[in-house]
Parts: C-alpha cells; structure tokens; sequence
C-alpha cells in the first residue's frame, strides 16, 4: 500500500514530537494526527488554527500533568475547543482553570464516563 502525502506528514510530525519535544508515544501520535489533520469543514480556517494551537499547548506542554491526573488523550480530545483560545491556569484531577478575556477565569469540569472518554462542562460542575 502506497502511504498518503497525510500519512507522511502525520508520521514525521509524530516523531518530532515525541523524540524532540519529549513526549510519550501515546501523547504525540493523537497530537500529531490532528495537527496534521485536514480541516473539518464545519470549521472556518481561523477557529481551525485555534484549535490546533490549543492541543499543542494542552499536550505539548502539559503531558506529564494529564498523565499525573489520570486525563488520557481521548479525554482531552473533547476538551481542546472547549479552550478556545485562553489561557491555561491550572490542571486539577477533576477540571481546568483557563483565563477569560476580561482576566477573570472559568473553569471547565471532567465528568468522567464509564467505559469511555469524560465528558466536559464549563462553569459549574453537574452531577
């Protein structure tokens, strides 16, 4: 089988991240795949790169703290556009803190699933 112009990248991209930038394998091939990853096309070209830009900054430079809290990267798959942008604050085992534009902050809450990835809300955490 031929590989594909995207496998390529993705493989290439997936092994920079993990012998470069230190992460494990089981972060830095779900972060490669969707760095490399064609836009959705329910997203517009700029709230895409955000999106991106979030996952590298949630993975890239706070792997060993998800490991710590028990997030896996199906847990976090969920989480990236939910940060939109903001600043990351802090990560807590059940939430993370982000920055608002007004320099408040909000906090998105880890509803974990049985079997599954968690499930996430912001604000208030629900039952």
């Amino acid at each position: 089988m031929l590989s594909q112009p995207h496998d390529d990248e993705y493989e290439e991209r997936a092994a920079i991240i993990e012998h470069d930038g230190g992460l494990p394998k089981r972060w830095a091939e779900p972060l490669a795949r969707l760095l490399t990853a064609p836009k959705p096309g329910a997203y517009l070209p700029e709230r895409w790169e955000i999106i991106k830009a979030d996952a590298a900054e949630l993975v890239g430079r706070n792997w060993a703290r998800l490991d710590t809290v028990g997030w896996s990267p199906g847990d976090v798959k969920a989480l990236i556009p939910m940060i939109d942008g903001r600043r990351i604050l802090a990560i807590h085992m059940g939430e993370l803190v982000v920055e608002m534009p007004s320099g408040g902050r909000s906090t998105i809450c880890r509803r974990p699933v049985i079997d599954g990835p968690a499930n996430w809300n912001e604000g208030r955490r629900t039952g």
